[in-house]
């Protein structure tokens, strides 16, 4: 600035300009007061007018934030110590609060004279722009898990992603066998020229190819018809195809099924009424009415002295030998019969379906003479039956081939009365064993069965309740149930669809323990650290049992990352990791708490000075040489230990206690431990 504007005028520009920033700005002294701040700092962290003022200590702010509870649930005065701790370190400091429902983002910076400057930012439209990315990448993910069709990805004639649901169709439960491999493994070689053509058409014109039909080979070298369509687009400047292909094997099947059908049933002749017949001794028709030779059409030269063996024809014989045998021997043994049934062809070749009924009929001296009876045209009912039939089959493979699992159980006891085979896959019971179960046996929980009666009392239904089921193994797994009251077989039942989740669930629960390891050493991290602590503390007051935490910080670590560099640093942090758990039991949790800090926490069956022979343990492993490259560093360590107090303590108070003592055994010379006790000076 001008030098003739006076001081005062140049502090007044400043605090003006300073005003109109969009972000926060504090400027602390070697004394931690205000020295200045913004009007913008005011209202990120809505302080009263009397704390944004210069000459306001960092701990009056810092106490009125804790009190707010903006540093979370915990004793003030710790918290309060917590940060100005962070504070006297003099390093570079960058830290999240939640304010008034803000996610505020604070860069904290050491000035060289002493002091600080900080900047705040609200950072909480990114924050939930991250989230909702974040969320919207992962519901992509579950639609892709989730598609009943295959999706594919591929570049170069290489695949790179494969769904679930194309894994199942090309015969494998593990689509990462499908990464790396060619495209053109999963076509039938009969289709691979063809499908690479297609590629490389799309590869040029850079067209959406539209469906077509081709085969896929499975694993297992069998063939599937699939509906196939591909598209072309570009990735990091790569070009890349993704593949769409739905399974139509099943739907080519009832295809070829219903031209069949359709062919016989248009060899069918319609008819109705009924007509009578009458047969000699050798079972020969002597008498046919008119209606008859309608529905049989032929002339009466063509039908009089024939057998009904000799009229359905050859074919009609091959076919159902047994039934035809049957009805011979109840003719020779002159028995009443109702209902036969068989087919009959015309001199044209019309063929009709008849059901006879006859009674024998003898002379007075009780010789048999033949059959006397009636004929009734059942072509229609035939048909019928048959369109049943074959409607009844094709549900029940379009169910067998479903890839969700599909049961049928009695509504009011529950066993199951039919399933599918990807129902019996999933509880690995065979189809006798399946009907033999009752619903409430394949649920692993008591708790769970409780809850689907009571969706079922109160609904009527249940949509979509994740449950534990049992395998026939034993073993357990995760599923996605869906029960609903529907008429089976003329009569209500609970239909069950119940889809696999185990690898979502697994997945899952990778993701939360992912969240509670460090990133740098693998080891637990702080939040889990103290989720522990709480849980065995708890524990410990029920059962009377003692506890320890050791806090481990390193002596000399600072001169490796100022001499060697930041990711020497990383490297040794990482080797101290591996020697704290070759040192410590397999059960026993070893955490990084804070940057060079580490916490181990003892529960069991604890003798007086199991902590402290742990604790030279520790010491011992730490301390010695450690490789870096070229260059080599040496380190030791320092351990507090603090033991629990049954009747009261938290885990803050716990961990502090630790933090305390090895403060003592670091000014103590370092290289050692020390042990929690009241009358322990307050750590620097």
């Amino acid at each position: 600035m001008p030098a003739d504007i006076s001081e005062h005028r140049q502090r007044e520009i400043l605090a003006n300009t300073l005003d109109y920033l969009p972000v926060g700005i504090t400027i602390y002294d070697s004394d931690l007061r205000l020295v200045v701040s913004n009007r913008k700092l005011g209202e990120l962290l809505d302080l009263p007018p009397d704390l944004n003022r210069p000459g306001t200590s960092l701990e009056s702010i810092v106490r009125f934030a804790a009190q707010r509870g903006d540093y979370g649930a915990g004793d003030v005065e710790v918290l309060v110590r917590q940060r100005l701790d962070l504070t006297h370190r003099a390093e570079y400091h960058r830290i999240e609060r939640e304010v008034s429902g803000r996610t505020i983002e604070i860069h904290g910076n050491p000035l060289p004279d002493g002091g600080f400057i900080t900047i705040y930012s609200d950072v909480s439209e990114l924050r939930a722009a991250e989230r909702t990315s974040r969320e919207n990448e992962q519901r992509f993910r579950q639609l892709l898990d989730l598609a009943p069709i295959l999706i594919c990805v591929h570049s170069g004639g290489v695949i790179q992603f494969m769904n679930p649901a194309g894994a199942r169709l090309l015969g494998d439960e593990d689509p990462e066998h499908w990464i790396g491999r060619a495209v053109l493994d999963m076509v039938a070689p009969q289709d691979k020229e063809i499908v690479w053509s297609r590629l490389q058409q799309l590869d040029h014109k850079g067209e959406t190819l539209p469906m077509m039909e081709q085969h896929y080979q499975r694993r297992d070298g069998s063939i599937v018809d699939v509906a196939v369509s591909a598209a072309l687009f570009r990735v990091n400047g790569r070009m890349t195809f993704i593949t769409v292909a739905r399974d139509i094997t099943e739907l080519k099947r009832i295809e070829r099924q219903l031209r069949a059908s359709e062919a016989r049933f248009r060899d069918f002749a319609a008819a109705a009424s009924d007509w009578f017949w009458e047969t000699d001794e050798q079972h020969r028709l002597t008498f046919l009415s008119e209606r008859g030779y309608e529905i049989i059409g032929r002339p009466q030269s063509q039908v009089l002295g024939k057998t009904r063996h000799e009229l359905t024809g050859a074919e009609e014989l091959h076919q159902n030998p047994d039934k035809w045998r049957r009805h011979r021997d109840t003719l020779e043994s002159h028995q009443p019969f109702r209902g036969f049934e068989y087919p009959i062809q015309s001199a044209g070749g019309k063929r009709a379906m008849i059901s006879v009924s006859g009674t024998p009929h003898f002379a007075e001296d009780g010789r048999f003479l033949g059959y006397r009876g009636v004929g009734t045209n059942t072509t229609a009912l035939h048909e019928a039956q048959t369109r049943l039939r074959d409607s009844e089959r094709q549900l029940r493979t379009i169910l067998q081939a479903s890839p969700v699992g599909v049961g049928v159980a009695d509504l009011d006891s529950g066993k199951i009365r039919f399933a599918n085979a990807r129902f019996g896959q999933l509880t690995g019971l065979g189809a006798m064993e399946v009907t033999q179960r009752t619903l409430g046996e394949l649920v692993a929980e008591n708790e769970d069965r409780d809850t689907l009666q009571e969706f079922l009392d109160n609904d009527g239904e249940v949509i979509d309740y994740e449950i534990e089921l049992v395998h026939a193994s034993g073993s357990t797994f995760w599923a996605l149930i869906t029960i609903r009251t529907m008429p089976f077989e003329e009569e209500s039942a609970l239909f069950i669809w119940i889809y696999d989740i185990s690898e979502q669930t697994r997945t899952r629960e990778k993701l939360a323990m992912l969240a509670h390891l460090d990133d740098l050493t693998g080891l637990a991290n702080r939040r889990a650290f103290h989720d522990e602590l709480r849980r065995q503390l708890a524990h410990a007051r029920r059962t009377q049992q003692p506890m320890a935490v050791l806090y481990l910080d390193l002596d000399g670590f600072k001169s490796i990352n100022d001499n060697l560099g930041h990711e020497a640093g990383d490297q040794v942090l990482r080797e101290v990791g591996k020697r704290l758990r070759l040192a410590l039991r397999e059960g026993d949790l070893v955490a990084r708490v804070g940057g060079d800090e580490f916490a181990t926490l003892l529960c069991g069956n604890l003798q007086s000075s199991t902590a402290e022979t742990v604790a030279s343990k520790l010491i011992e492993a730490v301390s010695g040489s450690y490789q870096v490259g070229t260059s080599s560093a040496r380190l030791g360590a320092s351990v507090g230990i603090a033991h629990n107090d049954i009747s009261n303590e938290d885990a803050d108070t716990f961990i502090n206690r630790a933090d305390q003592a090895m403060y003592t055994a670091k000014r103590s010379g370092k290289g050692r431990y020390a042990l929690w006790s009241p009358d322990l000076p307050a750590p620097p």
